[in-house]
């Protein structure tokens, strides 16, 4: 099958992108540049358009790059889905897989949550023709942050201060789960014009990763809580961006699978195993 691909050169995209290369599919990316992406696969070169703007010069390329194809995988960012999905139903392709975000339930918005949830709306206009994965933080494939930034932070610093106590709910899922998940979703029979949420098996406390985490490198670290409140007061001093990112510092980040296990036979690997295997790939020794 010949199919086209964006945001394959993030490191989920790329692992996406070797894994329907071993399916032994014809990839085509298109993308702002072909840099780190598998051999074997073929390059466009091109940019999709800001929401509302015009697709100019990269109509062509895009035209291009969408022949003979009978799936798209969007894996850039969910804001430039809904012209993507309309390109490709105009060129008879029957799915697109996209990819969106948790983020868009957040109680603090900022630009880019609004965005997700701008993107997200436009999407349900078109009443077929794509299926969107929601997901949470995915951690694993070295080029994400989150987990990375928070494994960092936990071999540098002996003492961890956490506001509001890493009480809050999250559920990070593991980048090769979400890419077989993307792989279903592209044949999986039966689903169109929905999101289906995808993360890891259950949720944990923020805290207990940073536990997981230092058991894993063999560290003992302290974890002190900070209150919440008295930490806002002084991010406001950084700016307004600053204090929307700590206040969701205090949200739980959890999605209901029941749905993805269902359509997507989705089997995700517990945070103590997915850890295990991004510090080997990163190559961080016990």
């Amino acid at each position: 099958m010949r199919i086209l691909m964006t945001g394959a050169t993030s490191g989920t995209g790329r692992r996406l992108c070797a894994r329907l290369l071993e399916q032994g599919h014809s990839v085509v990316c298109f993308t702002r540049s072909g840099k780190g992406l598998p051999s074997g696969v073929v390059v466009v070169i091109g940019a999709l358009p800001e929401p509302g703007e015009p697709w100019g010069d990269n109509a062509a390329r895009f035209s291009s790059a969408l022949e003979g194809c009978a799936l798209v995988h969007h894996f850039a960012h969910v804001r430039f889905a809904p012209a993507v999905v309309e390109r490709a139903r105009a060129a008879g392709v029957v799915r697109t897989v996209c990819i969106s975000s948790a983020r868009r339930f957040t109680q603090w918005p900022d630009a880019s949550v609004r965005q997700v949830i701008a993107a997200e709306n436009a999407l349900e206009q078109h009443p077929e023709g794509w299926v969107a994965l929601r997901t949470t933080m995915i951690y694993g494939s070295g080029l994400e942050r989150n987990i990375s930034k928070l494994t960092a932070l936990v071999r540098k610093w002996p003492m961890i201060f956490l506001p509001g106590g890493g009480r809050h709910l999250i559920q990070p899922i593991f980048c090769d789960d979400l890419v077989e998940a993307l792989l279903a979703a592209g044949h999986a029979p039966g689903i169109s014009g929905e999101f289906i949420d995808v993360a890891g098996p259950e949720p944990f406390p923020f805290r207990e990763a940073i536990r997981e985490i230092a058991r894993q490198l063999g560290l003992r670290r302290l974890v002190f809580p900070v209150p919440l409140g008295p930490a806002v007061l002084l991010a406001r001093l950084l700016g307004r961006r600053h204090v929307a990112r700590l206040r969701r510092l205090g949200e739980d980040r959890t999605l209901d699978i029941r749905s993805a296990q269902r359509l997507l036979e989705f089997s995700p690997r517990p945070f103590a195993e997915g850890l295990r295997l991004a510090l080997q790939q990163s190559g961080i020794e016990h």
